[in-house]
């Protein structure tokens, strides 16, 4: 898969015109094999350099010890080495296990292909493979929430190297007006097992949450496109959201852009129809359209896709969907 290099722009068209990196592929081999993620990782012990003074610089063997040091184990922790290219992708604890990515990715494994519930659509890792995802997109179902506003349902699995997480699924929705994206809320840990059953029946487990979880929020938008907002109401949301800067403070212009941007969007941005300008469900595309689409981001396109699934970017829409549905 050809990705734009850090330097270059990187929209969410491009970004998804990408990230079908795996669509057609009918296994999980296929998908590994397509998408470079046939790697593994092992523990390696870490040492630290300890330079011998007083007794110890007498008593040692020069001729075995030219430079007077010696390397000391850290029993406590390892390091996590990725084999085919030796990069080193964190530092854990001695009791720490690693997931294979073959055995991380293949939760959904029973339900997916061309035929089945799931496709397979994209796989990749951030940050050299401290992060390892799959993006499933479910087969024949669409979010709708007030007519000709379609999102794209997506199961995305994803595990780390470096200790940060286990394995785990959360639920994408991609709205196709703009190509931005959120996150839902919910998130489930994945527990392994080698039981092909047991597999399957999790599989299926999963795919029914997910299911249920976009339901349930195409209903919560529906709610959301019949609540008007008015401009004190979107003013109060946006103070919430992103408070107003201290303009004694360092760079307030940052801060100023951001909520200058949010309220065009509001206001004029990408809608499904009249019906849904100045609503609550405008509000909530606005901030989608804002992190997927406006913001900038650190690191390319590792930076980008770690923020919108797992970081500053997923917590902004989070907190916006928080505000917008209280008391519903």
């Amino acid at each position: 898969m050809r990705m734009p290099s850090h330097g270059e722009d990187m929209t969410m068209t491009s970004l998804w015109s990408n990230l079908g990196n795996v669509q057609g592929a009918e296994t999980l081999e296929e998908a590994l094999e397509v998408s470079g993620l046939t790697w593994e990782v092992e523990l390696r012990p870490i040492f630290f350099e300890h330079t011998l003074t007083g007794e110890d610089a007498v008593d040692y063997d020069q001729a075995e010890n030219p430079d007077g040091v010696e390397y000391e184990h850290i029993p406590t922790h390892n390091s996590v080495i990725r084999l085919d290219n030796q990069f080193p992708l964190g530092v854990v604890g001695s009791r720490y296990v690693p997931i294979q990515i073959r055995e991380a990715l293949s939760i959904m494994e029973g339900i997916a292909g061309s035929d089945k519930d799931l496709e397979y659509h994209s796989a990749g890792c951030i940050n050299g493979g401290a992060r390892v995802w799959m993006l499933f997109q479910i087969n024949g179902m669409a979010i709708d929430p007030c007519g000709g506003d379609e999102l794209a349902p997506f199961v995305l699995v994803s595990t780390a190297h470096d200790g940060s997480r286990a394995t785990r699924c959360n639920f994408v929705l991609r709205r196709e007006l703009d190509l931005s994206m959120c996150v839902l809320g919910r998130t489930i840990a994945i527990r392994h097992t080698s039981s092909a059953a047991k597999k399957l029946e999790r599989a299926q487990e999963v795919f029914d949450i997910a299911v249920g979880q976009f339901e349930l929020f195409e209903n919560l938008a529906a709610g959301l496109a019949d609540i008007k907002m008015t401009d004190d109401e979107w003013q109060e949301f946006l103070d919430e959201l992103i408070p107003p800067p201290d303009l004694a403070l360092k760079r307030p212009g940052k801060t100023i852009k951001k909520r200058d941007t949010l309220t065009d969007l509001f206001a004029q941005g990408v809608q499904a129809q009249k019906k849904v300008e100045h609503t609550k469900w405008a509000a909530f595309s606005a901030v989608m359209s804002y992190t997927s689409n406006h913001a900038s981001y650190r690191g390319g396109v590792d930076g980008k896709l770690n923020s919108l699934w797992f970081g500053s970017g997923n917590a902004t829409t989070q907190k916006a969907l928080d505000l917008l549905t209280g008391g519903m």
